[in-house]
């Protein structure tokens, strides 16, 4: 069945591969891309059965951006059906160097970005009755979050608020449901695609909380999938 989905390109390679797969499978894609961003929908190889995906240029730091982007994308493909979310490659940065300018930067690009469009397509998607978004973030444990403390505040904090949104929701049993998924240096970004594509064609599961773990790669990481149930974004 075809879906309108629609692909935060923060992490191209991914959004490459995702936008390839979901294009076979018969999806209608758009791809949102940041101003300063390279990323070229036409070299996206996703011209299977013809579907090129679509472009739009916005700053999902800016929640007003983020509206016109599901008006735009909604008038020339339809109601948003997937909402697939992945954060920028963030340098590292030794704690003696990060000042707060960073700080706050590195905060906005990982954990603003992912709540503030979180937030806006699970209101429209509550209201129409059902949706999937997918958060896919860096995975950072050990030795790999040494020199990355604000991409690991920023990390935790995104999952805090996917968990806070379980928590507080799941009692409206909502066939909306959200997936946050951490992977890790080491994952192919192939075996993620599919894994995300095998979530976004799940049949939604009325009144239930799904709790999935286990390998997306070949990597150490684990994903995990939490689908929980949302309910409409009070203003």
């Amino acid at each position: 069945m075809s879906r309108v989905v629609v692909l935060v390109g923060a992490s191209a390679d991914l959004t490459r591969a995702l936008a390839r797969d979901l294009a076979a499978s018969g999806d209608r894609v758009a791809v949102v891309v940041d101003p300063t961003s390279d990323l070229i929908v036409g070299d996206l190889r996703a011209r299977t059965r013809g579907r090129t995906p679509l472009r739009v240029v916005a700053d999902v730091r800016d929640p007003d951006a983020v509206e016109l982007v599901l008006d735009e994308v909604e008038e020339l493909l339809g109601p948003v059906e997937v909402w697939v979310g992945t954060v920028p490659a963030v340098a590292g940065c030794p704690s003696g160097d990060l000042h707060p300018v960073r700080l706050r930067v590195t905060t906005d690009e990982v954990y603003l970005a992912l709540a503030h469009t979180t937030l806006a397509v699970l209101e429209r998607m509550t209201a129409r009755g059902g949706g999937t978004v997918v958060q896919v973030v860096p995975g950072l444990a050990g030795r790999e979050a040494a020199g990355r403390a604000a991409e690991a505040g920023a990390l935790a904090a995104a999952r805090g608020f996917a968990d806070a949104l379980a928590a507080e929701l799941r009692t409206e049993r909502s066939p909306v449901r959200l997936h946050h998924l951490q992977v890790g240096p080491d994952d192919d970004v192939s075996a993620v695609a599919r894994e995300v594509v095998r979530i976004a064609h799940r049949p939604a599961h009325r009144g239930r909380r799904l709790l999935r773990a286990g390998a997306v790669g070949g990597g150490a990481a684990v994903a995990t999938g939490t689908a929980v149930l949302l309910r409409r974004r009070r203003r």
